[in-house]
């Protein structure tokens, strides 16, 4: 039997384990980003304003960026993938430094707010609930045998600490994979079913079992990388906050390694996946 429930713990399901952190947050980050699109390009004009200034800069270097990997025409219609990946990367990075708790004058819970619910087990006896507590009897009771604590609790939509998406591996990795079949199946599209296996025999047939693991260590050293990144910023932080309690500089570590290091990360994740995409897909000439 489990002696402690923590905030991350992954959720079975049918189809597998999942984190409930990184799924609510990449959730919210995935409405923030479209949110975010659809304000800075509303109520254009011909006389741009701050907003559509930055919003343009913005665009246009992607657009820059992109046409110079991928083509003139190619490169355009990827601009809103690859504009909405850096987007996206970028804040599952540094959201973890939004001092979420100081903004609600610590009526925010350490471990998450819950919002309604019903009847559960408090099974670690922390005051709320975290994922795989049960539920509790039909009376509201607990039941004992889960040694479970006295009286009647809420379970209801649990909001969890802020963490980064990106810190937990599937994230990342689920971001490579559908990149990698997203540009396979392009190439597939552009070259057709001769042309783009073909590539898998160059520059000798026998080199196919290697060029073969080659593309599978693709997907997975760039998700690594942008794990690996975060999560030791993470742990960097914890480290240096509880050796240096109280001082100021954990908050400043946390800043750089949340915001400086996050987006040079998302900004190399984009440009790595844009590369591998004008290897196969690029425009010829």
């Amino acid at each position: 039997m489990q002696d402690k429930i923590l905030p991350g713990l992954p959720i079975e399901t049918p189809l597998g384990y999942f984190s409930y952190a990184a799924v609510f947050w990449s959730t919210v980050i995935v409405a923030l980003v479209a949110v975010l699109g659809w304000w800075l390009g509303r109520k254009l004009e011909k006389c741009p304003g701050r907003r559509q200034a930055a919003a343009e800069l913005l665009v246009g270097w992607f657009d820059r960026l992109c046409r110079d990997v991928l083509g003139q025409s190619r490169g355009r219609k990827y601009l809103p993938l690859f504009g909405s990946l850096f987007l996206f990367v970028v804040m599952c990075n540094v959201i973890g430094v939004v001092p979420l708790r100081a903004f609600t004058v610590g009526l925010f819970p350490e471990k998450g707010l819950e919002i309604g619910g019903e009847a559960y087990v408090d099974f670690n006896n922390d005051g709320a609930w975290q994922p795989g507590e049960p539920p509790a009897n039909e009376d509201g009771t607990p039941n004992w045998k889960t040694g479970g604590k006295r009286g009647r609790k809420t379970r209801g939509i649990l909001i969890p600490p802020l963490e980064e998406p990106t810190k937990n591996v599937n994230v990342p990795m689920g971001l490579s994979l559908l990149l990698a079949v997203m540009m396979y199946g392009a190439a597939v599209i552009i070259k057709g079913l001769r042309g783009f296996p073909g590539g898998l025999f160059k520059p000798f047939a026998w080199m196919f079992p290697l060029n073969v693991i080659g593309a599978v260590a693709q997907v997975v050293s760039v998700a690594f990388r942008l794990f690996g990144n975060i999560f030791g910023g993470a742990v960097i932080t914890i480290v240096v906050g509880g050796l240096l309690y109280g001082v100021m500089l954990p908050v400043i570590l946390n800043a750089f390694l949340g915001v400086f290091i996050g987006v040079i990360q998302a900004f190399v994740f984009t440009m790595l996946w844009m590369t591998y995409h004008a290897e196969l897909v690029a425009e010829e000439g």
